[in-house]
């Protein structure tokens, strides 16, 4: 079964590194990138070197069309996070899931 996950926090550089590896691994696909910062921008834009790995635009939250996710992954300092990841599970709670 595909991991399919949305990082928030997508931008900065661990999330950079996270979605290089999720978009080696044969069981993972990003199917969301999220950063306040750089929405509406490629991924490209910020981590030139997955240019050639994905084609995915960032986006300020995970919407509805967010595609989907089945993991929701966390990149971001402790404390500017938290607010997201529980925002999303609450959005999980009343029916998404």
């Amino acid at each position: 079964m595909t991991l399919r996950a949305a990082i928030y926090g997508a931008s900065g550089y661990a999330g950079g590194e996270l979605l290089r590896l999720l978009l080696g691994h044969p069981d993972a696909e990003p199917v969301a990138v999220i950063s306040r910062s750089q929405a509406g921008q490629p991924v490209s834009a910020v981590h030139g070197h997955l240019a050639r790995l994905t084609d995915l635009v960032f986006t300020g939250a995970l919407s509805e069309k967010g595609g989907d996710p089945s993991r929701d992954l966390a990149q971001a300092p402790f404390g500017f996070g938290a607010p997201f990841v529980v925002s999303a599970h609450v959005w999980a709670a009343r029916g998404r899931a």
